[in-house]
Formats: C-alpha cells, structure tokens, sequence
C-alpha cells in the first residue's frame, strides 16, 4: 500500500508540476473546476444525496460550474458574483425543501449547503492564488504545506509518535506527527522561497513565510481531521477509488482545499517575494 501510494503521488506531483507550470491560469481554473465536480460527487455519494436523487446534487453542479466560469473570468467582480451563486444556492435549496417535503429535509439541505460552498469556493482559491502577481511561483506556497505537512507527519508519527492527536476522529495520529508536520512544513516553505528568490533575482521576506507555513500546517492538518470526521459519520473509508492508494479526489485534496483560502489572504496580506 505504501509502495503504491508513493508511486501515484509522485505521479500526480509531476502531473501537478506540468499542468501549473506549462499551462495559462484559465486552464487550470477549468481543472480545478472539473476536480470540484468530481469532489461534489463524491461527497453527494458518501452522505446518501446522491441516491436520493435530490435536487441539491442539480443545484450544487450547476453553481459549481457557474462559480467556475466567474473565477476563469478573472474579473475583480469574480468574489462578489459568487456570492450570488451563494445566495442562489441557498434559495434552491429552500425552494426545495417546500415542493420536495418529505423527500428532501432540512438536514439534506443544511449537508449539501456545507459541502458544495466549502468544496466549490474553497477550492476555487487555488485559482486565486495562481491569478496573483507571481502566481505562478506562489501556488507552490499552497500545495508544499499540505503536501509537506503530510508526509513529515506520517514519518515523524511513525517513528516517533507515542500521543494520540484525536483517537476518536483518526486513531494513528500521533501529536508528535502532528508537531513534526508542522516543523517539516516550515522548513520546506522557507526553503523553497529563499532558493526562488535567488534564482529568480528578487527579495524574501522569509519571517511572513514561516508565518504562512505555519498556519497552513496547522489548518492543513485541521482540513485533513474535519475531512475524516465526515468519513467517519458515514461509515467510509474513503471518499472514492479514483487515485489508486489515496482513495478519492476529497482524499487527496482535503488539506489544499481548507488551506486556499487561508494562502491567499495571507499572500494578499502578507507579501512573501518582491522585485
């Protein structure tokens, strides 16, 4: 399983590398447009909306296909028409629950409003964060946390983890693994911003990197436990099968998605690279 998951993660980071890197920011605003829907998916499918054919799962495709269009657009009106998605979704939503009584509940709707907004919006930062000045170069400072954060913590748990981080939401997290996830993170995002601005001939502020890292670490690991929560409410081990050793796209994305938002508000707040 180990051997497996290294091999398709490495895959998907070379995959992830020529996509961000070779390709127009539209393009990767489609991207992550389509991967939202196949995260849509699969939480409609974990939490049961799915089967019940409900008109939430209509409802959430459709804002997520128009939220996406918005962010594509690049328009510095991109935030303010999401959030009439927002309020559209929301007034389908009790629509529904009127001409669907008994079918469709207020749980049903209170789940799929959850789900759709974090997953859409959330994930659609990483749009956001590409579409800055440098945003090229910055969107690394999105997926290194998660990514970093991940794999020091697995490691430094195995080795070293003797206390249980939260047993009753994933029994193999170890507060070492969390401690070490996080010091790993700080150390790859401020290594990777001190080597670009050297190569690239521009100015880090590498204290506002290691403040970034830091949170990203912690809210990345926040993202991964909330997403296990639901897993476990539901009874599933994974969210899908669609990446062979990291179960579905919510499996492997979690962390990044929770963590968008966060990066580029701080990236907007707190500059990490200048000319």
């Amino acid at each position: 399983m180990l051997k497996q998951r290294l091999i398709y993660g490495a895959l998907g980071v070379i995959l992830a590398i020529a996509v961000i890197t070779l390709c127009p920011s539209y393009i990767i605003g489609i991207c992550v447009g389509v991967l939202s829907l196949i995260a849509l998916g699969e939480f409609y499918t974990v939490t049961g909306l799915w089967g019940k054919k409900s008109p939430s799962t209509i409802a959430g495709m459709l804002f997520c296909a128009m939220c996406t269009i918005f962010a594509v657009m690049r328009s510095s009106a991109s935030l303010n028409l999401i959030s009439y998605c927002i309020i559209a979704l929301v007034f389908a939503l009790m629509v529904s629950m009127v001409l669907f009584h008994g079918k469709f509940s207020f749980a049903d709707a209170a789940i799929s409003l959850m789900g759709t907004v974090y997953i859409t919006v959330f994930f659609l930062h990483v749009l956001f964060v590409r579409q800055l000045e440098f945003g090229k170069i910055l969107i690394w400072v999105l997926f290194i946390p998660a990514w970093a954060t991940d794999t020091f913590a697995y490691f430094c748990g195995r080795a070293f983890g003797k206390h249980k981080l939260c047993p009753s939401v994933s029994p193999k997290k170890t507060v070492e693994g969390a401690i070490g996830g996080v010091v790993g993170c700080m150390i790859c995002v401020m290594l990777y911003v001190y080597i670009i601005a050297k190569a690239c001939s521009m100015q880090a502020n590498l204290a506002n990197a290691a403040l970034l890292a830091l949170a990203a670490s912690v809210f990345s690991q926040f993202g991964d436990l909330a997403a296990s929560c639901i897993k476990r409410e539901y009874g599933v081990k994974d969210y899908g099968n669609l990446i062979p050793g990291h179960g579905g796209i919510l499996d492997r994305f979690d962390s990044a998605i929770l963590i968008a938002p966060l990066v580029y508000y701080m990236l907007s707040t707190l500059p990490i690279l200048f000319r």
